[in-house]
């Protein structure tokens, strides 16, 4: 993985599966891609939005992510992240 702009092109090809599939409406990437500090081991922090719930699709799709980026992915939603941190993270998030 060379950084956010390949995390983009790869993500370009899947939208639309994406968004039949999952009901996918946004996607933004946070963490070390979204600042230029990942290194070979960092793993790609996706933040994603659904216009209708998907329920235990959820765990299905954070393994599509991983094997579609042959890397780690920690996969969160808006609702679910910590107060504490929200802010920081939705300053950083890159919307992809």
């Amino acid at each position: 993985m060379t950084g956010l702009n390949q995390i983009r092109e790869i993500i370009s090809t899947q939208r639309d599966f994406l968004s039949k599939k999952y009901h996918i409406s946004q996607i933004g990437c946070f963490g070390s891609y979204a600042t230029g500090n990942e290194t070979p081991k960092s793993d790609i922090d996706l933040l994603v939005k659904f216009s209708e719930p998907i329920g235990w699709e959820f765990i299905e799709l954070k393994d599509f992510f991983e094997k579609l980026f042959n890397r780690k992915v920690d996969l969160i939603t808006e609702p679910a992240l910590k107060a504490s941190l929200r802010d920081a993270i939705l300053k950083e998030m890159v919307l992809i």
